[in-house]
């Protein structure tokens, strides 16, 4: 679970599956409103960052300079 704390460390960093495989690269973090815990990220995908994917990140974690999340690029 990233934390409040992490946040700065997940903007710009690569977004990856639990495979290893890219997904793309985090942009913003979005925290919950009750909590203030980070809820979602959003992940630039496609050629030159056209598109961008909100990816819950309630079971994600920093590894390796990385965020890694439990989904697929195509999910």
């Amino acid at each position: 679970m990233i934390t409040r704390d992490q946040v700065r460390a997940v903007i710009d960093r690569p977004v990856c599956d639990s495979d290893g495989n890219k997904i793309g690269d985090a942009k913003h973090v979005f925290l919950d409103d009750v909590t203030g815990e980070p809820e979602w990220v959003s992940v630039k995908t496609g050629l030159f960052g056209a598109h961008e994917s909100f990816v819950p990140i309630r079971q994600a974690a920093m590894v390796d300079g990385h965020l890694e999340v439990p989904y697929a690029k195509d999910k």
